[in-house]
């Protein structure tokens, strides 16, 4: 399990890159508060997370523990304990993910190819068409951690929809060539393996032209793509590795 202290003590290190590339004319130059305030939203989802997931599992065995010994049957305890463990694991099986599609242009149809159905909804759910900076839409932020696709946002913070299908975002096209082998993570500068999320996120950041993606995945781990690049990552070697 990720320690969610690393993410906070890794979220000045990603204030320091952003002043950086702000600096930098070949990068996107977005307002750095809406980058943190997605960094923060993806700490506390984890958090949360983590949090709940300890408090259920101590309760779990604080109360294995409690069975009298002159009550324990065997066959029932282990049945118990597989059943209550197993309805653990399906409560907590999902953790919390997020995919973010930063400066997003609804008005370009490069943007809008690479995005299913992303000016569709606009109205079904209290955080679309309002500033990621509001602090009223957090609930609903935190609801979409445990649904699927993306969240696009465009360049003054305003959610433009959510549950975004990312099409058409092959990462191939950035080495200029077509590969699928277990090496693949490599080639991207990934240091494991990682899920489709994160290739179709790192090809977003590619295909969309000015657009900053970020990502946190069901390991915990959060990255920054910026033209199919991993611009900042909480694993340590893939910084080093930039």
């Amino acid at each position: 399990m990720v320690n969610c202290s690393e993410l906070i003590m890794k979220r000045k290190e990603l204030e320091d890159l952003l002043d950086r590339l702000s600096q930098d004319e070949t990068f996107t130059l977005l307002d750095k508060s809406i980058e943190i305030r997605i960094y923060d939203l993806m700490i506390n989802a984890r958090i949360k997370y983590n949090q709940a997931m300890n408090e259920d599992l101590d309760n779990i065995i604080k109360g294995l523990l409690e069975v009298p010994s002159d009550k324990i049957d065997n066959l029932s305890v282990g049945f118990s304990a597989k059943s209550t463990l197993l309805n653990w694991k399906e409560k907590y099986g999902h953790a919390p993910a997020y995919i973010f599609v930063l400066n997003f242009d609804p008005n370009n149809p490069q943007h809008k190819e690479h995005s299913f159905g992303a000016m569709s909804g606009r109205s079904f759910r209290p955080c679309i068409n309002r500033n990621i900076n509001d602090q009223d839409i957090i609930e609903d932020i935190e609801k979409i951690a445990y649904e699927d696709n993306a969240v696009i946002i465009d360049k003054k913070g305003l959610i433009l929809a959510t549950n975004i299908q990312l099409v058409d975002v092959n990462p191939s096209a950035i080495l200029g060539e077509f590969s699928k082998n277990s090496d693949d993570h490599k080639k991207f500068g990934f240091v494991h393996e990682v899920h489709s999320r994160h290739f179709s996120s790192l090809g977003a950041s590619y295909h969309i032209p000015g657009s900053v993606v970020y990502t946190l995945g069901e390991a915990g781990y959060i990255r920054r793509f910026e033209k199919g690049k991993i611009t900042f990552s909480t694993v340590e070697q893939e910084i080093r590795a930039l």
